[in-house]
């Protein structure tokens, strides 16, 4: 139950293990590093995945995305998933509390790594309640994600919807 650090003396980095009764598919999450930059451009530049982002409708060049993490204002903490030793989505969550997940590796899919991974940041952030998540009207994976881990339905506009998450 709870959580578990490992320090891994060869790279230094701290990876927070998971082992809680909701969680299933052994994800581990690390914040976002300098040397991901790369990988998660390719996957915040690929259209499965911003067709469904809020202020993005075609793939970002390198210093938008560069700006983007050096610019990261307090409060806000994104962190890499990793399954089976590879590098496969991020989870975050900005100032206003606002989370956002996706699985960047398609190989991944269907492994419930974006339900551990959104399970895990809404306990980590728990303090912060309510937790937002702002989603496409037609984006039905991940409205049935959120309200799977305990989003509620808040709102709606002509295309985006409000869900919330309280404690």
């Amino acid at each position: 139950h709870g959580n578990r650090l490992e320090k891994h003396n060869s790279t230094n980095i701290i990876f927070l293990r998971i082992q809680h009764n909701r969680m299933s598919s052994n994800v581990e999450f690390r914040p976002l590093e300098t040397r991901d930059l790369e990988l998660v451009l390719c996957w915040r530049s690929h259209p499965r995945i911003y067709k469904w982002a809020r202020n993005q409708t075609q793939p970002l060049d390198w210093n938008e995305h560069i700006n983007w993490f050096e610019t990261l204002p307090p409060l806000s903490f994104y962190y890499m998933m990793e399954w089976g030793g590879r590098r496969v989505g991020l989870v975050g969550i900005d100032a206003d509390n606002q989370i956002s997940i996706y699985v960047g590796d398609e190989s991944a899919l269907g492994n419930k790594i974006a339900t551990d991974g959104l399970n895990w940041i809404c306990e980590k952030y728990a303090g912060r309640t309510p937790l937002r998540a702002e989603i496409h009207v037609e984006n039905d994976p991940s409205k049935n994600l959120f309200k799977k881990v305990g989003f509620e339905f808040v709102s709606g506009g002509r295309n985006w919807e409000m869900y919330e998450y309280s404690v």
